[in-house]
């Protein structure tokens, strides 16, 4: 072996970005051959149409009417929507469709991304925009928090429903199992031996959401992840209308 050959493998070898460069195998395809079929074999667009024809189907596949389905496409749309000069872009309403499914059934990307015809990494950019865009042009109009202006209908419907005097929300929390995260250790493990982030929530006296906060360690005391929550710094500031009062 010359001398120029050993001094190219010396590189190689010191050079991490080198080494993964020279180890990297060439790409194939552009698109697979088998999502090359997404418009003619995918989910969505075998399911699509007919689903708009049954609202009941509809509400099963989607777990929501065509109704707000429509609506949530509308809001999020100019957020979800990509273009391409080079290929065929993923349409918004099949992002939304995707996003629907894993949430609903909790499928794994790769099973989704077959079903779909649609690379498994694909699904999970397109899980996250959605989400991320419902978030963001949703929560501000539908789960904003009630300033302490309008904190009177809910007082005054816990006690008219419910007969709770001077109660401004119900709080709980659920745990939402997961996938361990890395070098998290027993953080996210709870005393039913399942990993899982708890998702808390105050509801109002129709059980709609009025504030919630998520992403708390399971291993936590319902107290302890009430105390170090936004929630509760909120409230020790005012929010929905709580005062904190002096002894005297």
């Amino acid at each position: 072996m010359d001398m120029n050959r050993k001094g190219e493998l010396l590189l190689l070898v010191e050079n991490p970005y080198l080494r993964h460069r020279g180890l990297k195998p060439k790409r194939q395809f552009w698109v697979k051959p088998i999502f090359e079929k997404r418009t003619r074999l995918g989910e969505f667009h075998h399911l699509h149409d007919e689903l708009w024809k049954d609202a009941a189907k509809f509400f099963n596949y989607h777990r929501m009417s065509l109704e707000t389905f429509t609506y949530i496409l509308h809001v999020i749309r100019p957020s979800i929507e990509k273009s391409s000069n080079f290929r065929d872009t993923i349409s918004p309403d099949e992002r939304l469709t995707t996003t629907l499914r894993y949430l609903a059934t909790g499928s794994s990307f790769k099973t989704l991304g077959f079903s779909f015809r649609i690379s498994d990494v694909t699904v999970g950019r397109i899980v996250q925009e959605t989400c991320r865009a419902i978030w963001d042009k949703l929560q501000p109009i539908h789960m904003a928090v009630p300033n302490n202006d309008e904190m009177g209908p809910i007082i005054k419907g816990f006690w008219d429903k419910w007969c709770f005097p001077n109660c401004v929300g119900c709080i709980d929390g659920k745990h939402i199992r997961i996938q361990n995260p890395k070098h998290s250790g027993s953080m996210f493990r709870q005393y039913k031996q399942f990993v899982s982030v708890v998702l808390q929530a105050v509801a109002g006296p129709d059980y709609k959401f009025i504030a919630i906060d998520v992403g708390a360690y399971s291993k936590e005391s319902d107290g302890g992840i009430f105390t170090n929550s936004n929630l509760s710094r909120r409230l020790e500031r005012g929010a929905l209308g709580a005062k904190r009062k002096c002894p005297t």
